[in-house]
């Protein structure tokens, strides 16, 4: 089983948010909802199975009071048993890629600010939404 996990931070008005695999909602996913003054952060969770072939998951954001959604999605690949990598090393092409391209501008030194967001002290990526973990 995976833990699945897609976040949004420092939203207004109130959201809600759902996960998808394959264009199905993920029925026990769990939202969290944490408000700071009148800015909110949400949080869903769910475990998902072990999965044999590549699949997309999605999360969707919705700001009922703004009529607005978005939705962003993503593709888990699964890691061949006899490859060297960890049997449970979760493969989301789209961080993956940023994850990358961050790095290589740090040691580059280029300019960061348009690629970052500020977060816990430290700087991220603009969309590290999904987080796997065994």
């Amino acid at each position: 089983m995976y833990q699945l996990m897609c976040y949004a931070e420092r939203v207004f008005p109130r959201p809600t948010m759902s996960l998808h695999i394959g264009g199905s909602e993920v029925n026990n996913s769990k939202v969290q909802v944490y408000e700071k003054g009148n800015i909110f952060d949400i949080k869903v969770v769910a475990e998902v199975p072990r999965l044999e072939s590549p699949e997309e998951f999605s999360c969707e954001l919705h700001i009922p009071q703004a009529n607005y959604t978005v939705r962003k999605e993503a593709i888990y690949y699964p890691v061949n048993e006899g490859t060297m990598l960890q049997e449970h090393l979760c493969a989301v092409a789209i961080k993956t890629i940023i994850f990358v391209f961050f790095h290589l501008l740090l040691f580059t030194g280029a300019l960061l600010a348009p690629w970052l967001t500020r977060a816990s002290g430290s700087f991220e990526p603009r969309l590290p939404w999904y987080r796997c973990k065994t």
